[in-house]
């Protein structure tokens, strides 16, 4: 596996990829969001580790031109910015995961695992319909009317779920086990409301109005 690492510590950059290529990772390292963006553009990579913090530009303009370059790459965000609204933007943007300095090695291992051993929930259908909303697994797509919104590899599982199971409500541990497998255990819990945030903002701008409704101590909902 090719890893990209982007952080401008480098003192850590070194330490997780000197621990990553003991693991026979092949790691290269960025300590500017305007290297890196030159370095997806020469080689492709499969997973991409990234610092929301940089010099230069923003992680978070490096992560929409990682999204631009490369769809398939994962992406961990690895930030001493914790708030909420500070890892939503993050999956907003594409992030796979979210990890918070100061970095655990052993943990940062696991996330790899889950992110590059996720699988997307497989579809039955061609197309599904809810309330006037469409969606095409093939497309990765969601529209209402004229509009469109695309999803990205999470967020169409959480919707693939939900359909799957309309009218019921599909519980949390339903998500995590569908979605993150084995690693589940090892998944904060709340990046699961996050990515539902995230579809949900999403699909406001089809129709103005909910999309998912949470069920307080059960899971979630088409509505």
């Amino acid at each position: 596996m090719n890893i990209l690492i982007v952080e401008d510590s480098l003192e850590l950059a070194l330490q997780m990829k000197h621990y990553l290529e003991g693991y026979s990772f092949r790691v290269d390292h960025c300590l500017t969001g305007t290297e890196a963006m030159g370095q997806m553009r020469q080689r492709s990579y499969d997973l991409l580790i990234l610092d929301l913090g940089l010099p230069d530009v923003t992680g978070l303009t490096v992560l929409r031109k990682a999204r631009e370059l490369a769809e398939e790459m994962k992406v961990i965000v690895v930030s001493a910015q914790t708030g909420a609204a500070e890892v939503a933007h993050a999956i907003d943007s594409g992030a796979d995961d979210y990890l918070r300095k100061p970095v655990n090695l052993i943990e940062l291992r696991s996330r790899i695992a889950a992110v590059t051993r996720r699988g997307r929930v497989q579809s039955t259908l061609d197309e599904y319909e809810h309330n006037g909303f469409v969606f095409t697994p093939s497309k990765s797509s969601l529209c209402y009317g004229d509009k469109q919104i695309l999803l990205t590899e999470t967020e169409q599982s959480i919707v693939q779920l939900l359909f799957d199971h309309q009218p019921d409500v599909v519980p949390a541990t339903t998500f995590m086990k569908q979605i993150w497998g084995d690693f589940a255990g090892e998944t904060d819990d709340n990046i699961l409301h996050v990515y539902v945030n995230s579809v949900r903002k999403k699909a406001r701008k089809l129709r103005g109005r909910a999309f998912i409704k949470t069920c307080r101590l059960q899971g979630y909902q088409l509505v």
